[in-house]
């Protein structure tokens, strides 16, 4: 896997994670059966959600289990803050106090040490 298939692997968190969130207010949210058609179309069924929510908190456990598999300590971080906080690469110099330049070998080094 390529540099660009890791990114877009490990973006997809973000989009996970936000889809975890609808389908736990969804099963909270879910209502009892009702026997009269629905204007929307048919719902999901909170079975439906529930399998969902497990799929996705299996996806979301496997990307963090690829950053945290990392070695390098600093690589790591960087990697977290990017991918499991939603923190732009621009702002890590300020939580870890190196140069951008420098957060910038560590995201790289960190991307060539994820293994998927």
């Amino acid at each position: 896997m390529n540099s660009k298939e890791k990114i877009e692997y490990l973006k997809s968190y973000k989009d996970k994670k936000e889809r975890l969130e609808f389908v736990k207010n969804q099963i909270q949210g879910i209502q009892a059966v009702k026997y009269t058609p629905s204007i929307n179309g048919p719902k999901k069924s909170l079975y439906s959600y529930i399998e969902e929510k497990t799929l996705l908190e299996k996806e979301l456990k496997s990307i963090e289990g690829c950053i945290k598999g990392i070695k390098d300590e600093k690589a790591r971080f960087v990697l977290e803050y990017r991918f499991l906080e939603f923190i732009p690469l621009s702002q890590i110099p300020d939580y870890m106090s190196f140069s951008y330049s420098q957060i910038y070998r560590y995201y790289e080094k960190g991307l060539e040490m994820i293994e998927i």
